[in-house]
């Protein structure tokens, strides 16, 4: 995406057709201002703010009474009029004048309105991009589901269940920033401001992109995958820097960070509904199934927590999730659905796994 021009942003807001059609007074103009969004697609951020500052405003047009005209009329006369003494010639001059003035007065009074105006737009849109960058939006996907949004430069972002974003409302300055916890798969519009996104790992830094970020507070690693693009880590006032295909690995607890060339898959299908596992801990895939299906599990033998699973889901109920697991390793669980409550909202289900002793699985 271009950077945002703001000549072509400050004539359209000059024109005062283009004022009247943006405010809905004048809908004649409709076919002149489609033909000319046609023909300036590379305008079109710039043609969109005008509008929504036009719209945001509300402009009126200037209410000059006939008084405020004489007042004016009178001021500019007596400036003209230097001398009392007339001659013919200065007779027909000063008519001359005066029909002038008559003809121009109107032209001078509207440039000084376009011009008090076009000053008044630009501090109010000035005040109001300034509100909107210090106001943040803060977006939670709920457990049991994904949330699809938009950012303000068009970027878009699936963020996962039991996941949050912050950023602000109006992207402006030298960056574009925003901050996750959880689980986010993004996809960055190229723009010369940089992209940033904090995290409880490094600080990635974007160069138009699509990748994933797994940074839950309860993991004790932080994941970047790149699917397309450049993006780069922030370790010691240093980028390391990411290729497609490539994932980061950076442990919190010990601050290391481990860059590995791998089948991105199971790092960003997720957006897509499926999860993949390989060599994960059924304790890793306990805190991924309560994010997913919005329930609470409970291992209650510590040592079957490291039993790992390679394993593909898409489209399974977590009753069949359960059964699944069950099969790969010597546990078994106890399933306590959800039930009602007098407000009419439902309890969270609940989950306990225990050691099967009755069985034995080679891991």
């Amino acid at each position: 995406m271009n950077r945002f021009k703001n000549n072509i942003y400050e004539n359209l807001m000059s024109d005062s057709q283009f004022v009247n059609w943006a405010s809905g007074r004048d809908k004649s103009g409709s076919g002149y201002w489609e033909k000319w969004r046609e023909n300036h697609p590379d305008f079109q951020t710039e043609l969109e703010e005008a509008i929504k500052t036009v719209q945001l405003l509300q402009f009126q047009p200037p209410n000059i009474s006939n008084s405020e005209i004489e007042y004016i009329w009178d001021k500019t006369e007596k400036r003209l009029n230097t001398t009392k003494q007339y001659s013919s010639a200065k007779i027909i001059l000063s008519w001359m004048v005066r029909a002038a003035a008559v003809l121009i007065l109107p032209l001078i009074i509207a440039v000084i309105w376009l011009y008090q105006n076009n000053m008044s737009v630009k501090s109010e849109f000035a005040q109001v991009t300034k509100q909107l960058q210090q106001k943040t939006v803060t977006v939670n996907a709920p457990l049991g589901g994904q949330v699809n949004l938009q950012l303000p430069d068009g970027s878009n972002v699936c963020l996962d269940a039991g996941s949050e974003i912050k950023y602000p409302a109006y992207f402006t300055g030298d960056k574009r920033e925003v901050t996750l916890e959880g689980q986010a798969y993004f996809e960055i519009k190229k723009d010369n401001t940089p992209f940033f996104v904090n995290n409880a790992g490094p600080q990635v830094k974007v160069y138009g992109t699509e990748f994933s970020v797994n940074a839950h507070n309860n993991e004790d690693n932080v994941i970047v995958a790149l699917a397309e693009g450049k993006v780069s880590l922030k370790i010691s006032n240093k980028e390391v820097f990411l290729k497609p295909g490539e994932i980061s690995k950076y442990n919190k607890q010990k601050r290391i960070l481990e860059i590995v060339e791998t089948d991105i898959d199971r790092f960003i299908k997720w957006k897509d509904g499926v999860l993949i596992f390989r060599d994960a801990t059924l304790a890793t895939i306990v805190r991924t199934l309560e994010r997913r299906y919005n329930v609470s599990i409970r291992i209650e033998d510590e040592d079957v927590a490291d039993y790992k699973y390679n394993a593909i889901l898409k489209g399974e109920s977590f009753e069949q999730v359960l059964d699944f697991l069950t099969l790969s390793a010597p546990i078994k669980y106890r399933y306590i659905k959800p039930k009602q409550n007098d407000d009419f909202s439902y309890t969270q289900a609940r989950v306990i796994i225990i050691k099967d002793t009755k069985r034995i699985v080679n891991q």
